[in-house]
Order: structure tokens, then sequence, then C-alpha cells
């Protein structure tokens, strides 16, 4: 694993072995001039994920670090619980069947955060890919390219697959958010987030988010 990284990449994943390989290499293919962890938890899925997942491991020990939950913990838990792992300056969040579509996004993003102080949140248009349809690019909400907790308040614009975070910004989640299903684990976590600065939009479409009947 590389000594010190700069960005922690957290993957979570559960029951996902048709689009999991995708992920991972998407993330262990960034060319970043940085140090990199790939920090990906598997929820006791039961199908081939795991193993997908070992054999990865295998072939890029010094970057990719999995843990199995030997039961399910659910989406939320087991993102905190990822979160918890990862020992970069930044953490990029990545679910397990969606990808990035440009080798420097960690880059790009990092270097915003480096410049930014003000900054709590990166984060980037989308492309929407749909299983037998047509790709769309899902932009936010008027073409701006800073937004606040009021905005995001009104309903979750940014895409898990966008955004990257300060690792020292992490928030102490409330004891409800384990076991709640009512309220969606990654606005919660934006929400927190947003407490602490701007969310800033980057202008490139540089990950794709799959529309899936299993998602």
């Amino acid at each position: 694993m590389a000594p010190n990284p700069k960005v922690s990449v957290a993957i979570t994943t559960y029951n996902q072995e048709s689009y999991i390989e995708e992920a991972i290499t998407s993330a262990l293919s960034q060319d970043t001039g940085f140090g990199i962890e790939v920090v990906a938890s598997d929820d006791a899925s039961g199908d081939r994920t795991p193993e997908i997942l070992d054999e990865l491991a295998a072939r890029h020990p010094d970057r990719l670090r999995v843990t199995h939950n030997a039961t399910r913990l659910g989406a939320n838990r087991n993102f905190v619980e990822t979160l918890a792992r990862c020992e970069g300056d930044y953490i990029a969040l990545l679910d397990g069947d969606d990808y990035w579509l440009r080798p420097d996004k960690l880059r790009l993003q990092a270097e915003h955060l480096d410049h930014h102080p003000g900054c709590a949140v990166t984060f980037h248009p989308v492309q929407v890919v749909h299983d037998g349809g047509r790709p769309r690019t899902w932009t936010p909400p008027g073409g701006r390219r800073t937004y606040d907790l009021d905005d995001l308040l009104g309903g979750n614009f940014v895409a898990n697959c966008s955004v990257m975070v300060r690792n020292h910004g992490r928030p102490e989640f409330p004891a409800w958010f384990d076991e709640s299903a009512g309220m969606p684990g990654d606005w919660t976590f934006l929400c927190l987030q947003a407490r602490n600065g701007s969310l800033d939009c980057l202008p490139d479409t540089m990950a794709a988010y799959r529309v899936h009947d299993q998602g």
C-alpha cells in the first residue's frame, strides 16, 4: 500500500459481479503524480464479487486493500466503516457499479481542494448509463460552479461517483444513520460535509453513473 497516500478511493459493493472489476480498474488507472490507495469493502455478497476483489487485490497488493464483511452490515454502515479505513488526505467515492471515465479525475479534484481551502466537496457532471439505453450527460441545476448546504437541502444533485472530500473533515455520523432506510446515505454524508464549506462543481464529465435493475 502506498505510504501516506494523498487520496483514498472508497468503494462499497454488494452483489456487483458484473461491474466491480470495471470500477476498480478505473480507480487503479488514475494518473495522479501522487500516492493513492483503493479501499474496497464487500458487504457479504452472495455472488462472485468477493472472488473478483481478491483476484484484483492479488494483482495490485500495493494499491488495493479489500475487506469482506462476515455478515451484511447494510449500505450505510458499510459506507461508514469504509470511510474509517481511508488514510489519504482526501477521499474520493465510487460505488461498485459505477466507473471513472478520465485518468486525470483524481488529480484535478485534488488540485482544486489544494487551492480552495473553503471548499468541502468537489464534484462534476456524470454520464448516466442505462442498461440497453443511450448514455446521457447529467449536470447540476443552474450550471453553477459553487453550491452550498441550502442548495443541497432542496434535493441531492451530486452523483456519488463524482465526489471528493477532505478526510480531516469526515463528520461524526448521527446514531440513527446506520439503521436509517428513509434518508439516503450519500445525501446525508454530503449535507454533513457541506457544513464545513462549499460544494464546487468542476466542469468536465469524468464518471459514469449506472442505472440498472440491481442498482
